[in-house]
């Protein structure tokens, strides 16, 4: 026993010969070869999820059947929204010709847009979806083409008279309380795990958008740029925000990583999740602003953030983990 006790007070005084402190260019921060403290045998309490993963008490509640699982995220006051703005715009494009819509039919609408997801056919033209000979027979029995291509057409989330009288600098506000209520939905539906990533995604599109992207290096190159908060285990996506460009009023925006990363996980704080992300969120001060909440985080730090010191960054590589 006395010669184990002196064998862990040789090993201590070796680690605390071979740590090597580091001073910051603007001498405010301090970094250490090793760990000040010895690792916990048990887990921090800042990573301990005391909820189980996967869906939540609402959605085992309700889910019975392939159907309800469906209005789980496109419950009913969605599809009301939806439902309400559109039957405003259609008589306004068809005149007396318009029929109204209801829940029931918008629900077939967006079961056919997924089925043309499914078919990997959102580039096909709509006559050859309904075509007798060479498409797919579903489509004639959920909907006629008339009646999606009308329904396709008068699609509205928001008042698209009121929005031709004002313009308002809100770029995503056609679609903003439709999405807000999408993001509810998905968060009520599921209990993520203890381990999620923020990452952004380009969803390529060429269309007409205020806020339509470029970015060379993705392989779509054209799209909309979407944040999102997403189970690392499951690839459940818990949380999106929607990246609208720059804000004609306040100009460009400074620190936009960390402000997007804020709003992402505001939902999870003291709840004991890690949270992985790249460079363009990483800094040492969100990283303690987190910790503070409770929640964890890992991720590559560009080489050229002052809170660095210049011996850890005089690698050939353009980033580091934190």
């Amino acid at each position: 026993m006395q010669n184990q006790t002196l064998s862990q007070r040789k090993r201590k005084e070796k680690r605390k010969r071979k740590r090597q402190t580091f001073m910051v260019r603007d001498r405010h921060e301090v970094w250490h070869s090793n760990p000040l403290t010895q690792a916990a045998v048990r887990t921090s309490s800042c990573n301990i999820v005391r909820q189980e993963c996967g869906p939540s008490r609402f959605a085992k509640r309700f889910c019975d059947s392939i159907e309800t699982c469906f209005t789980i995220f496109m419950r009913q006051n969605l599809l009301e929204v939806i439902g309400k703005w559109t039957n405003v715009e259609g008589p306004v494009v068809y005149k007396g010709k318009w029929k109204e819509t209801d829940l029931s039919e918008l629900k077939k609408f967006i079961e056919l847009i997924i089925l043309i997801g499914v078919y990997k056919s959102k580039h096909a033209n709509v006559t050859q979806l309904w075509s007798q000979e060479d498409g797919h027979p579903i489509f004639n029995k959920i909907m006629s083409r008339r009646r999606f291509q009308q329904i396709l057409q008068v699609l509205r989330f928001d008042d698209a008279s009121a929005k031709r009288k004002k313009r308002n600098d809100d770029k995503l506000e056609p679609t903003r309380e439709v999405f807000e209520m999408w993001n509810q939905n998905l968060q009520d539906g599921y209990v993520p795990s203890s381990c999620m990533t923020v990452e952004e995604q380009l969803v390529s599109f060429r269309g007409r958008c205020p806020f339509r992207v470029y970015i060379p290096s993705k392989p779509g190159k054209y799209g909309i740029k979407i944040w999102v908060v997403y189970d690392s285990e499951t690839s459940y996506v818990w949380k999106m925000q929607i990246y609208t460009g720059k804000d004609p009023v306040k100009g460009r925006e400074t620190n936009q990583g960390s402000r997007v990363f804020g709003d992402l996980v505001r939902e999870l704080e003291n709840t004991g999740h890690n949270i992985t992300c790249d460079n363009f969120f990483t800094c040492l001060v969100l990283a303690r602003k987190l910790l503070s909440k409770k929640p964890t985080l890992v991720g590559t730090i560009r080489k050229n953030r002052v809170e660095l010191p210049s011996a850890l960054t005089n690698g050939k590589k353009d980033s580091m983990i934190l």
